[in-house]
């Protein structure tokens, strides 16, 4: 049964493969560096600038996500403008906005993973690193909604206009509304504010479910 090792350097995950590979045929020239004792790692650290670190650590991934947060929002805003209007532009505006959401969800990860692997944080530090991941994954299917949004835009541009029972403009608004409200709860600490998205979205998900039965029942 074969192991796996990982190697990290400073905090920052360098490589991470297979026992026999990072102590045989290294990939990185750090881990070989290490392995073979050109580098040895410092058994000592100013608590203070690792602390200084960590908290700047922090910073950037809130930063972070807040930055892919309003991508995510934008990408809804022009999925839903780009039906309405029926702009191919648009829609592939939504395309291009879906690409840097998935290279923002890797970076994002990256950044909790060498947070997680440099001072194996606890309590608040470690809920705020594990809350941003699961956020970071919402926010990116928020965009592969608004991707299918924007395909069946395109796909309809040649269709009659067909009138439906609820105003997507509006839910595309409210939506984004949405989006940016509770990711204002998460950053302040707002559990009012997080109660108060969670109660909006129940009520609104039960109207928008009671004026589309009608028409889906035909």
């Amino acid at each position: 049964m074969q192991t796996s090792r990982a190697f990290f350097l400073m905090g920052k995950l360098i490589e991470f493969d297979r026992s026999t590979v990072i102590f045989e045929k290294p990939k990185r020239k750090e881990t070989e560096d290490y392995i073979t004792g050109r580098v040895r790692m410092s058994q000592s650290a100013d608590p203070k600038l690792t602390r200084t670190s960590f908290q700047k650590g922090l910073d950037d991934l809130k930063d972070s996500l807040i930055e892919m947060s309003r991508k995510a929002e934008e990408a809804v805003e022009l999925a839903v403008d780009g039906y309405r209007s029926r702009d191919p532009n648009k829609c592939q505006a939504v395309f291009e906005l879906e690409r840097q959401t998935n290279e923002d969800e890797r970076a994002i990860d990256e950044i909790a993973i060498d947070l997680l692997a440099m001072q194996q944080p606890v309590a608040v530090d470690l809920r705020f690193i594990t809350a941003c991941m699961k956020i970071n994954a919402d926010l990116e299917r928020v965009g592969d909604q608004a991707v299918n949004i924007a395909q069946r835009a395109l796909n309809a541009i040649t269709l009659p206009v067909t009138s439906l029972p609820i105003d997507v403009e509006r839910m595309g608004t409210t939506v984004g509304g949405m989006i940016r409200r509770a990711l204002d709860a998460f950053v302040s600490g707002d559990a009012d504010l997080a109660d108060a998205v969670r109660a909006w979205m129940t009520s609104w998900t039960a109207s928008t479910s009671t004026a589309t039965r009608p028409w889906f029942a035909r």
